[in-house]
């Protein structure tokens, strides 16, 4: 066991944080709903349309990786190199929330076209005025990204609720997605720095029971709210903020752009 610790440390250092800038980031678990003491299994994933690269536990490149069942919070437990990242046992029957907030990454736009099609895709209205009307480069400009992503897993009976862990963007199910009778809508609301986002473009990804994916797109309404999952399977839930970089990456790595990305996934039956 220590000689495949050792291995999987010395082979995490030479990987490269996930850089696909463009790409989904989020928390797949392994399974939605777990029995009561059962194990919380989480991969972290970057890809498109709920196909993705798994990614390892490396402490480098997240600010915070934590579990929270019943308001009691404790950092994920893992080693550098685990796959799946997230591989503990529940302590509590309940609503079990993986929490997990980037360190920033970067990435130069070669051309302008990339940062259009990225915005245009993203929802970003108004993103090429204000890259204008700030008299910003057409081609070599900077952006930086952090992404903060969430998985609800159901232990047992998977009692509890959602609610926001602090994240600075994030999505939050306002009903409880294993409890509410099938066919029924979940309310998902969008926050950054605790005040709800009105007009944001949420990406749906749904992967039924039979492995077919599809996405809808909405906006949210005035409240920051939308209302989708009605059907069983997987979701992955995502939504894109698109900011004036913060002084110090401005600074010290000369970004002209940040963006927030949030991410929630769940399953329902």
């Amino acid at each position: 066991m220590a000689t495949r610790r050792l291995l999987a440390a010395a082979f995490a250092l030479v990987l490269t944080a996930p850089s696909v800038a463009a790409h989904e980031f989020w928390l797949e678990p392994l399974e939605p709903r777990v029995a009561e003491r059962g194990a919380l299994q989480a991969d972290i994933r970057v890809g498109q349309n709920m196909v993705g690269t798994s990614y390892s536990y490396i402490p480098e490149w997240f600010k915070s990786f934590e579990i929270i069942e019943n308001n009691v919070r404790r950092p994920v437990d893992s080693f550098i190199g685990d796959r799946p990242a997230v591989n503990e046992q529940a302590t509590a029957d309940g609503l079990a929330q993986i929490v997990y907030r980037s360190e920033p990454d970067f990435l130069t736009y070669k051309v302008l076209d990339k940062f259009v099609s990225f915005a245009a895709k993203e929802g970003l209205d108004g993103a090429l005025e204000a890259h204008r009307a700030r008299g910003l480069p057409d081609s070599g400009f900077k952006e930086s990204y952090v992404r903060h992503a969430k998985a609800l897993i159901a232990v047992g009976a998977g009692a509890g609720e959602d609610g926001l862990t602090g994240l600075p963007h994030e999505l939050v199910a306002e009903e409880n997605p294993y409890l509410v009778p099938g066919g029924a809508p979940i309310p998902i609301r969008l926050y950054f720095e605790g005040t709800p986002r009105a007009g944001a473009l949420i990406k749906v990804f749904h992967r039924a029971p039979d492995g077919a994916v599809t996405i809808t797109r909405l906006r949210t309404d005035a409240s920051g709210r939308i209302e989708t999952a009605r059907a069983p399977g997987v979701y992955l839930i995502g939504a894109v903020l698109l900011q004036m970089p913060p002084d110090d990456l401005a600074i010290s790595h000369g970004v002209v752009w940040h963006t927030v990305w949030a991410s929630l996934t769940f399953g329902r039956d």
